[in-house]
């Protein structure tokens, strides 16, 4: 490894010491989906009750819910340091790292170190574009959310997939890994299934047999891990759980907006439009970077490239990136956040096609060789290609560093946690306390209520797919004693109504949650 590359390695080790542990608390503000995955692993340690509670009672668990092998990992970390926002987010971190180094790992297998070290540079320096847009996983995996412990798991498996072409006794462990995937984040399933099947048909039509009995292994391995895993989960959740409400609503969930079970199907083309701009923005790298691979694929595609693990494993992770942003771009919502697993993935192909166009990262080479064709008039791909990687790098290094510094000193906030100081401390131990906005939920020692999933259906519906929906909601029927409004509350405008009555009163405003007393 050259000098150079242990320096950028060094640098972004430090960068990484310091921007994923500090200042968890605040950066960035806690919000509404970690709230659900919080609260539940709050409950489950002080409780023992693996699901949500409403008025302090347990009620059976949300659609919400986050996956078993995210929350597991969270609630130990309560155990062991308390319940809190760093504590919730530290499971995160780790599994961030765990990431970061096994996509170096397969970066250097799948082509060598420098290439690693890029992917690493174009992960961490080149994901972000405009604030509101997080893509970095500096920031995503400073949460507690699903990706990283999915994208791990994913890497995890490639990794052993990859060993495993030597010493196939191995292979149950990629399947292990990629069934813990499925049960995080059950949205990897058709592109994960995609991921092995495909290049499985490809072997089994040229006869390449033992590649079509690993990929076999794998896939049906994967399958029988998720349900043998899902299994054990109910296994040791038993006793601990609510059975589940009647689902009435999932199939509107699954059919009209996101699913928390599957893949997204929506066909609304203001959000076809939507997504196809985000992919433009800041999936042109990626689109581009697999473009190049599939070039490079077919040009030297044969019966050899088919036993060869690295083809292989290389050609399935395409087939996983590719089909992740075809879905995105004609099916998904067009939540920016739904193509980072994605483009994180597709960061290798990124810096392999970079790292092939630019003599090696040799930018001075290649400025001259460019100069020198151009001079002359002797444009090709490769030329043209380097020239836009050269300008992509330009362009969004600084504005990644930006946006990393916005959201550690603008945007950073924990006025949740006075909300919930001020609830806890100021109002009656009895008290009830109504909000949308679940990251409140896990920070308070007062019983809360919330909507029921079905308004969330009917929401999303309304406010996002324009469809017509009829919101049927009164938060007077719990009878609350106090109203909190935050991100979430203000983004659905659930309670303008009885605040426009005069049904309660201002007590406490720190900009992000207003805090309402009931008027009696």
């Amino acid at each position: 490894m050259s000098r150079i590359h242990k320096c950028t390695l060094l640098f972004l080790g430090l960068l990484l010491g310091v921007l994923l542990f500090i200042d968890l608390n605040r950066v960035p503000p806690v919000w509404y989906d970690e709230g659900w995955a919080l609260s539940l692993a709050r409950n489950w340690v002080k409780l023992g009750h693996y699901g949500q509670l409403l008025s302090g009672k347990p009620v059976p668990q949300s659609i919400l819910n986050t996956g078993f092998p995210v929350i597991a990992p969270i609630a130990l970390s309560f155990r062991i340091f308390g319940v809190g926002i760093w504590q919730g987010r530290l499971p995160g971190i780790f599994f961030t790292l765990g990431a970061l180094g096994l996509m170096y790992y397969l970066a250097s297998y799948l082509y060598n170190k420098a290439v690693a070290t890029g992917t690493l540079v174009i992960l961490l320096l080149m994901s972000d574009l405009y604030p509101g847009f997080v893509l970095s996983p500096i920031i995503i995996g400073r949460q507690a959310l699903g990706e990283m412990p999915a994208l791990f798991y994913i890497l995890a498996g490639y990794v052993v997939f990859l060993l495993a072409w030597r010493r196939p006794w191995l292979m149950p462990v990629a399947a292990c890994c990629w069934g813990l995937a499925l049960l995080t984040k059950p949205q990897v399933f058709p592109f994960l299934v995609g991921s092995l099947l495909i290049p499985l048909l490809l072997a089994a039509f040229n006869r390449c047999w033992g590649s079509a009995r690993l990929l076999t292994l794998g896939l049906a391995g994967s399958l029988i891990a998720a349900g043998l895993l899902g299994w054990l989960q109910s296994v040791f959740l038993s006793g601990q759980t609510l059975s589940s409400a009647p689902a009435h609503s999932v199939y509107d969930v699954l059919y009209d907006t996101y699913s928390f079970f599957t893949y997204v199907v929506v066909l609304v083309m203001p959000l076809r439009s939507q997504a196809l701009r985000v992919i433009v923005v800041f999936g042109l790298p990626t689109m581009l970077g697999l473009g190049y691979v599939a070039r490079e694929f077919i040009r030297k595609y044969d019966k050899a490239v088919l036993d060869d693990g690295l083809e292989m494993a290389r050609l399935a992770l395409w087939v996983l990136v590719s089909s992740w942003v075809l879905w995105y771009a004609l099916l998904s919502i067009g939540w920016s956040r739904y193509l980072f697993p994605a483009l994180f993935l597709g960061g290798v192909f990124v810096a392999g096609s970079i790292y092939d166009l630019t003599v090696g990262f040799d930018l001075s080479a290649t400025i001259k060789r460019d100069s020198w064709n151009l001079a002359h008039g002797r444009l090709n791909v490769q030329n043209i290609g380097a020239v836009l990687a050269i300008v992509l790098m330009c362009i969004r290094i600084p504005t990644t560093l930006g946006i990393l510094y916005y959201n550690y000193t603008v945007i950073a906030d924990d006025s949740v946690l006075k909300v919930a100081e001020f609830l806890n401390t100021e109002t009656a131990p009895d008290a009830l306390v109504e909000t949308y906005d679940s990251e409140i939920f896990f920070c308070l020692e007062r019983d809360y209520h919330y909507p029921p999933d079905q308004v969330q259906t009917q929401l999303n519906r309304y406010y996002i797919l324009g469809q017509a929906a009829t919101i049927v909601y009164d938060p007077l029927n719990a009878d609350p004693d106090y109203l909190v409004v935050g991100p979430q509350g203000k983004l659905w405008h659930l309670y303008d109504s009885v605040l426009e009555n005069g049904a309660f009163r201002l007590v406490m405003d720190n900009n992000r949650y207003a805090v309402y007393e009931r008027v009696r």
